[in-house]
């Protein structure tokens, strides 16, 4: 899930896969609420999505 309240999945990322070779596997959603001990509420407050990451 990627929105705040973890119900819902907005964000993707895509990638081409002959174009992009260096893409390691490696992905995920960082959860900032639980990173820096904030509540839902605070978490809205920055964003309602949490940022999505892949590795190359």
């Amino acid at each position: 899930m990627t929105n705040t309240r973890q119900n819902k999945a907005y964000d993707n990322i895509l990638f081409h896969g002959p174009s992009n070779r260096e893409f390691t596997g490696r992905w995920g959603v960082y959860d900032l609420a639980k990173s820096f001990r904030l509540t839902v509420e605070e978490a809205l407050e920055i964003s309602d999505h949490f940022p999505v990451w892949a590795e190359v």
